[in-house]
């Protein structure tokens, strides 16, 4: 899905020669998939932002904004990050207003990249006066998401609750990676549990739990956030996104309904970012997520 960089590259040649060669350096920049404008580099995209550059990356985004997108896979994410990357150094009314209704629109609905949004205006290099507003709702949401909820559960806070992770893996043999020699009966039966926590990010989630036997010829896979459940050969009404606060009972669901019992003792792998009590998520893990 890559409507914006289309609207981009289709109406750039409209615009007076100078402007237009910008935008067009601009575009080579964004046109591949993989470019992300971190910390580290966005600053090479303050060059592009320019009064006429931004009133035609505006205009290009109130066209875009003509198709109703109601799910992620509708999105052009790459060429929303780097639009909003070169609009984000603009101080200009139009620009400020435009970013300012976006944010409204993602508190007051659906908050598909709020996440971006503040992560790029609190980079150094860019530093967005609206950085503070979304700042102002995390802070009055953050005792209702999931996520923080369970870290107060188990005793565990962040050293900075805006930019923290927890990820595991729980495997049913204990093992990282998939022993060799496995039968496909074997491999139809080994499963993992992957399990991401963290600050919201895209559609506001602040957890992703991935279960899968993704060796199998039979594969079966279910995927729960926040926002929604994805699966692959798996019947989902049979589940519900699991309560944190008593992700106990849904992992014996889990269990009882693929018939496998996942090693807790041997955690196959276990990270969290700094200041997070390690020893303490640990400790719940291999109590099977009981306190």
């Amino acid at each position: 899905m890559s409507y914006l960089r289309n609207i981009i590259l289709e109406e750039k040649d409209k615009l007076p020669k100078e402007v237009s060669k910008t935008v067009n350096q601009f575009y080579n920049k964004i046109k591949s998939d993989s470019y992300y404008p971190d910390n580290k580099n966005v600053i090479k995209l303050k060059p592009f932002s320019t009064i006429e550059v931004n009133n035609f990356l505006l205009d290009c985004l109130a066209e875009y904004d003509k198709t109703e997108r109601l799910y992620i896979e509708h999105h052009d994410i790459v060429g929303l990050r780097g639009v909003w990357t070169v609009l984000s150094f603009s101080k200009e009314e139009n620009t400020l207003k435009y970013f300012d209704g976006l944010i409204d629109k993602y508190i007051s609905g659906k908050p598909f990249y709020l996440h971006f949004l503040f992560e790029l205006f609190g980079y150094s290099d860019v530093q967005n006066p609206l950085y503070d507003k979304i700042k102002k709702y995390y802070d009055r949401i953050f005792d209702n998401l999931p996520a923080y909820q369970l870290l107060k559960n188990i005793g565990v806070e962040p050293q900075n609750k805006y930019d923290w992770s927890i990820s595991f893996k729980l495997t049913t043999d204990g093992e990282w990676f998939t022993p060799n020699n496995l039968s496909d009966e074997q491999k139809e039966k080994r499963f993992s549990f992957d399990m991401r926590l963290g600050q919201p990010q895209t559609m506001g989630d602040t957890y992703n739990i991935d279960i899968q036997n993704d060796l199998s010829q039979k594969r079966k896979r279910i995927t729960f956030s926040e926002s929604r459940i994805l699966e692959i050969n798996v019947d989902k009404t049979v589940f519900k996104n699991p309560d944190l606060l008593n992700l106990n009972e849904f992992i014996n669901k889990v269990e009882q309904y693929f018939e496998i019992k996942f090693n807790f003792e041997k955690i196959a792998n276990l990270s969290v970012s700094k200041g997070i009590k390690k020893q303490q998520v640990e400790k719940w893990i291999k109590n099977e997520f009981k306190n």
